[in-house]
């Protein structure tokens, strides 16, 4: 799969030329990165395996405040370990019972 980088004033000159370009792109303006163009073909991919539902909920995920509180708790390593049944038990996720 072909990884490309290209400027933000490659795109506004030539959109067609970049936007037919296969693999991944990734757009850069002064040399940081500010967005990603997926050829057709790994977009109808990402279409036809859901792959693009799963980005989106973990997109969701990251704006979540309470999910990145957790996130970064767990990072620091402040916080003890918790047993994975009572985890379960209060976010209400039913399982298979001990």
């Amino acid at each position: 799969m072909n990884l490309n980088f290209v400027s933000t004033t490659q795109l506004q000159k030539n959109p067609s030329k970049v936007l037919n370009e296969e693999g991944i792109q990734i757009v850069l303006k002064n040399n940081q990165m500010q967005g990603v163009i997926f050829s057709a073909k790994i977009a109808k991919r990402f279409l036809d395996l859901a792959t693009l539902r799963q980005i989106q909920e973990e997109l969701y995920e990251m704006s979540d405040p309470e999910t990145v509180k957790v996130i970064e708790e767990g990072r620091s390593g402040k916080k003890k370990g918790v047993d994975f049944f009572d985890f379960m038990k209060q976010y209400g996720v039913q399982g298979r019972k001990r």
